[in-house]
């Protein structure tokens, strides 16, 4: 399992061997958004999509208040 912070959101990265994917969750405090992964992406595209989808969940907190 690898494991970054970016924007106080905790990237975690699992391998899921039943179905030969990964899980990307993304949490902050109570809060947990998985997504599936497919192998046939790299690191840095799973990377990439971990970083948009924070700035999404972002706008989406600024937007709440």
């Amino acid at each position: 399992m690898a494991r970054i912070t970016f924007r106080g959101y905790s990237i975690n990265l699992r391998f899921i061997k039943s179905s030969d994917d990964w899980q990307l969750e993304l949490e902050k405090g109570d809060y947990i958004k998985t997504m599936r992964i497919g192998l046939t992406k790299t690191l840095t595209e799973i990377e990439t999509i971990a970083f948009k989808e924070i700035d999404k969940l972002i706008e989406d907190e600024k937007k709440s208040y």
